[in-house]
């Protein structure tokens, strides 16, 4: 049987690795897409919540993330 396994690796060796070297490629691309785009929805959020905040509504979310990222950013500063 483990002989079984090592020739189905051995065989697998050398026909699939340029597919599947191009699917790592194009997972690779489609995360990094795909985190930019949630990078961009957050920035989109934050800038209409401050516009929110600047004419005296408040966008609770904005507040909670606002203070839990100058929190975590206090606290990063003060362990360096």
């Amino acid at each position: 049987m483990l002989n079984d396994i090592r020739n189905l690796g051995k065989s697998l060796e050398g026909s699939g690795t340029s597919f599947e070297v191009s699917e790592i490629g194009v997972a690779r691309k489609l995360a990094w897409f795909v985190s930019k785009l949630i990078e961009i929805f957050i920035y989109i959020f934050f800038l209409f919540c401050h516009h929110l905040q600047s004419f005296g509504q408040s966008c609770l979310l904005y507040s909670i993330y606002h203070d839990l990222f100058l929190l975590s950013f206090h606290e990063f500063a003060v362990m360096v």
